[in-house]
């Protein structure tokens, strides 16, 4: 009997040591594979430029620099027309040359800018806003924003999605 118990002792231990070899070899898996992915992250990201300033948007190659997209959100006004009345829905983007003071600049007075935006499309009828006469809006309101700015200037207004009802 005495054989017997202490045959059976030693599966018991011989189980618990393949148990805790097993724990131990899958822990050991997982910090590995946690490791290879952590540095294949560390390393890709390394190799990513950032798009733009904070607070900007896409950014492209232009005459002097890059020319950076600052979001001046959504535009909803009632337009000037006599008799119906009618609305805008517009998404406007401002475009400038690559400046970290003017990007600091547009995000501290984006509400006056955007007032300075919604104070022109309220003067506006729906036979303005053709082809031509989106062309003349850009440039009023590139003009009135260039006004309020001490850091810089801005080179173009876009409209990216724009709605009249």
């Amino acid at each position: 009997m005495a054989a017997e118990n202490k045959a059976k002792k030693e599966k018991k231990e011989k189980k618990g040591s393949k148990v805790i070899l097993i724990i131990v070899g899958v822990v050991l898996g997982l910090v590995l594979i946690g490791g290879v992915a952590f540095g294949a992250y560390y390393f890709a990201a390394k190799n990513i430029t950032p798009v733009a300033n904070a607070g900007t948007g896409v950014v492209q190659e232009g005459k002097g620099g890059e020319i950076v997209t600052f979001e001046l959100d959504e535009f909803l006004v009632n337009l000037a027309d006599e008799g119906k009345s009618r609305y805008l829905k517009a998404k406007i983007f401002i475009g400038y040359i690559s400046n970290e003071e003017l990007a600091a600049e547009l995000t501290t007075k984006k509400p006056i800018i955007r007032d300075t935006v919604n104070n022109v499309l309220r003067t506006k009828k729906t036979t303005e806003l053709s082809a031509q006469g989106e062309e003349a809006i850009k440039k009023e309101l590139a003009d009135k924003i260039n006004d309020l700015l001490t850091k810089g200037k801005i080179s173009n207004v876009y409209f990216s999605e724009i709605l009249i009802q």
